[in-house]
């Protein structure tokens, strides 16, 4: 699913980030660019399709999820925060 779309712009937002270009992609994940208009902070938003992927990959994103809540070093990218949007639905 896409990110929402909001403002009268139509700007493509996840939380208070717009999303500015797509600059990456798997299998079944894009990783766009987003600023934080505020505070002009810029982070790397990644979108999953969950829809795509087979239950024993949903475990695995969800396992990388909990590791990267805990991990705080200079060399590896902040997780910020995760979300589900869509359906519910697990391939087997």
């Amino acid at each position: 699913r896409s990110p929402e779309r909001m403002s009268d712009r139509m700007e493509r937002r996840v939380g208070p980030y717009v999303i500015q270009k797509n600059i990456g992609k798997g299998s079944f994940a894009i990783v766009w660019r987003g600023i934080n208009p505020e505070t002009k902070e810029l982070v790397a938003i990644k979108e999953i399709d969950l829809e795509k992927a087979h239950i024993k990959e949903v475990d695995c994103i969800n396992s990388e999820i909990k590791i990267l809540r805990k991990l705080d070093h200079p060399n590896i990218v902040r997780l910020r925060g995760s979300h589900v949007t869509g359906k519910d639905r697990k391939k087997e």
